[in-house]
């Protein structure tokens, strides 16, 4: 078995914690951590608050969550709680979905929040 990760947003649906944020919040995180992860051009935030209504603050911290959510699933194999995020992580380690859950985004990786929000 690779130590792949598992997309952020699927993983989301099995963590408990992550109940509390609407789906547009999940969303619109996922959203922008695939345009940090993807492209060069600076984050659409004021477009991202507009199109959820969710504050950047608060779509921060979604993103935060969900590249958090993708390193459990990458030492699900050691940690029997984080276990159920390997069917998620496994689903998406083949080539009819793009290899996309064997790609890393570490904790670090977490784009800043912009000045002024």
């Amino acid at each position: 078995m690779h130590d792949g990760r598992a997309t952020p947003q699927e993983l989301s649906l099995l963590d408990y914690s992550s109940l509390r944020c609407p789906p547009s919040l999940i969303a619109g995180a996922a959203v922008l951590l695939a345009q940090a992860s993807h492209s060069s051009a600076p984050l659409s935030w004021a477009a991202m608050q507009q199109l959820t209504g969710h504050s950047p603050s608060a779509l921060h911290e979604g993103m935060r969550m969900l590249l958090q959510l993708q390193h459990y699933s990458s030492v699900a194999h050691r940690h029997e709680a984080y276990q159920p995020l390997l069917f998620v992580r496994d689903k998406y380690a083949v080539e009819g979905w793009l290899l996309v859950s064997v790609r890393s985004a570490p904790l670090a990786a977490l784009p800043p929040m912009p000045a002024g929000f």
